[in-house]
């Protein structure tokens, strides 16, 4: 199995290498959460890669840190962007990055590659700085300017050597909140453990030969989209409804009339019968896809969402009928 151990430091003594890239790769997945599918690959084609689909757009990430900053020669001598553009080769279409990330700025020889989001690095290089990368990217020319133009990248990761896993688990934390707005923080943070358990688990499998075929290494070395989104929706399935929470939220005058609903609603999780968990579904994909309308209270969403289910779903229709009243808008929320 490929290992890309070149170019780390003494400093890198100091943590684990591998333990790095599993952060980086947890903020490459809320930065590609967007995408409809895709799967993350540890420590095989590169420190971390993420192809977007079957056969689709391949993104090829080397992770390096040092203390301080990298020169810019030293970067050329380690060819990490020559072996980055390999992938130009064997991939061709389908490249759609090819990204050395640091923890630390680049240094030229009067000036700093150092924003913060990726940089498009033939696009900010001029004179003998691009020449001297072409020449060294390239047998000879192979690759052109236009050619790496909107492939080749720089980016500079928000993480230190010495926090990096705390503050990778803090930003997915942060996404998950922000993405489901009444998740606990100590459930995201949870969450945000569990996904790193995952890319961990595919990074130490070492049964993956550097011929096994594409489809093969994915299985066994990668993390989907819908593997992560499956812990997330299982934390929150499983999670049992804080009664402070529904005091929160919940109109004063109706908080009373609440308690047994919410009893029925604890005991049918424990329970987990087919029909619960169809209802749970059905109202989950509504409330994910509906917004907040200007001014709208919590609760208000979770009666309008209740409202939009029950409409378009017979089953709903039927369990709002046999269930206790504001059942359904427990659930909600």
């Amino acid at each position: 199995m490929k290992k890309n151990n070149e170019g780390d430091n003494a400093g890198s003594l100091a943590y684990n290498r591998l333990d790095f890239q599993i952060s980086q790769a947890m903020l490459l997945a809320v930065e590609w959460e967007s995408f409809e599918d895709f799967t993350i690959v540890m420590d095989f084609y590169e420190d971390v890669a993420i192809f977007e689909g079957a056969q689709g757009k391949i993104s090829m990430f080397q992770i390096k840190t040092n203390e301080e900053s990298f020169s810019f020669s030293h970067i050329l001598r380690q060819q990490w962007f020559k072996k980055l553009c390999n992938h130009m080769v064997t991939y061709a279409h389908r490249v759609k990055e090819l990204s050395l990330i640091t923890n630390c700025p680049i240094k030229l020889v009067n000036n700093e590659i150092r924003k913060d989001k990726k940089t498009y690095v033939t696009k900010v290089l001029s004179g003998d700085s691009l020449q001297a990368l072409l020449e060294n990217v390239g047998n000879k020319g192979a690759f052109s300017k236009e050619q790496l133009d909107n492939v080749l990248t720089h980016r500079k990761t928000p993480l230190g050597i010495d926090n990096h896993d705390k503050v990778a688990e803090k930003i997915f934390a942060d996404y998950l909140q922000g993405r489901y707005s009444s998740i606990e923080i100590r459930l995201a943070n949870a969450i945000s453990a569990t996904v790193r358990d995952l890319l961990s688990t595919a990074q130490k499998k070492e049964n993956v030969s550097t011929d096994t075929a594409e489809d093969l290494v994915l299985q066994q070395k990668g993390v989907t989209k819908g593997m992560i989104n499956r812990v997330i929706e299982g934390a929150a399935y499983v999670e049992p409804l804080d009664y402070d929470d529904v005091e929160k939220y919940a109109p004063a005058a109706i908080i009373e009339k609440l308690r047994l609903p919410y009893i029925e609603l604890l005991n049918d999780r424990k329970k987990n019968r087919g029909a619960y968990k169809n209802i749970y579904y059905s109202l989950k994909e509504v409330v994910i896809n509906e917004s907040f309308l200007p001014g709208e209270t919590m609760w208000q969403f979770c009666c309008r969402c209740v409202d939009k289910c029950i409409r378009n779903n017979e089953q709903m229709q039927i369990y709002a009928h046999v269930s206790p009243e504001y059942y359904l808008e427990l659930l909600a929320l």
